[in-house]
């Protein structure tokens, strides 16, 4: 069906965390910080894809159409990409948090999956830990 498909391209992905942890008072303790990210792709020099003769027979399915032979053979196209991306991520991480609450159920005092406990405080207030887990593998017959 597809015979070109090609997409060199140049990617440079950056992330960097600040903290400051200390004691305001003997009773009362803080943690600040920030964390950023950058992600940049430069397609170089184009992302490119071309149809081959059998293309119209799986692509246009099941219309008149995909009876014609070599319909789409050659067919493609080249495109230049240039993607930026710089931001804090303190809203992903609060977007990520409140769509985990939404997934425990309200009596719930813990839940466990995808590597994440939540656990539930007397006063509703919901945590995260990240669980550390040991690769498995099945074993070989």
């Amino acid at each position: 069906m597809t015979t070109i498909s090609a997409a060199p391209s140049n990617q440079v992905q950056w992330t960097q965390e600040v903290r400051w942890a200390g004691d305001l008072s003997r009773k009362v303790n803080l943690v600040v910080g920030g964390f950023g990210f950058h992600q940049s792709i430069d397609s170089n020099p184009t992302f490119r894809q071309e149809q081959g003769p059998a293309a119209a027979r799986f692509l246009l399915a099941p219309s008149a159409n995909a009876a014609t032979p070599g319909l789409l053979d050659g067919y493609g196209y080249d495109q230049y990409v240039r993607f930026r991306n710089t931001r804090a991520a303190f809203l992903d991480h609060e977007r990520a948090k409140s769509e985990l609450k939404a997934l425990m159920p309200e009596d719930a005092k813990e839940a466990i999956g995808h590597g994440v406990r939540a656990k539930r405080s007397k006063s509703g207030a919901v945590s995260f830990d990240v669980l550390v887990t040991e690769a498995t593998h099945a074993p070989i017959q």
